[in-house]
């Protein structure tokens, strides 16, 4: 008999973090949506659907969703796309992919690696700046 719990065991941390700040937010925002809230009144009053129908003859809405969808078009499509071009581009082995590829990955290797010296600088146990601060702070 195979153990089926062992998986949902493991899972379990990551379905409990997506239940409390995933879906218990997005239903409460749903059922929050069927009711009309004012900040100085006491209590909702249940409308149901009126909300949405509000929203829907809004022309505000729709320049903004509008405005939205022109926005992801114009920069989310040309950056996948820029991106897998150049994936492509450069999964080719030739010698200007090698040279293309170091100068590509470079910015994102270099602030790391200076991050690591200065902390490596910072925690050395003989002449650690964080030695010096110690003793200086502790009257040593």
């Amino acid at each position: 008999m195979r153990k089926t719990w062992l998986p949902w065991l493991i899972l379990s941390p990551s379905l409990l973090f997506l239940l409390l700040f995933t879906w218990f937010p997005l239903g409460r925002s749903v059922y929050d949506s069927l009711f009309d809230t004012r900040m100085a009144s006491d209590g909702a009053q249940y409308v149901g659907l009126d909300n949405f129908a509000r929203l829907f003859a809004d022309n505000v809405f729709w320049q903004s969703l509008g405005n939205n969808l022109l926005y992801i078009l114009l920069t989310v499509v040309p950056g996948v796309t820029l991106a897998l071009l150049l994936a492509v581009a450069l999964s080719e082995n030739h010698r200007v992919n090698r040279w293309l590829r170091t100068a590509f990955f470079f910015p994102m290797i270099i602030p790391m690696v200076s991050a690591a010296a200065l902390w490596l600088f910072i925690f050395m146990p003989a002449s650690a700046c964080s030695t010096t601060i110690w003793r200086s702070c502790s009257g040593r």
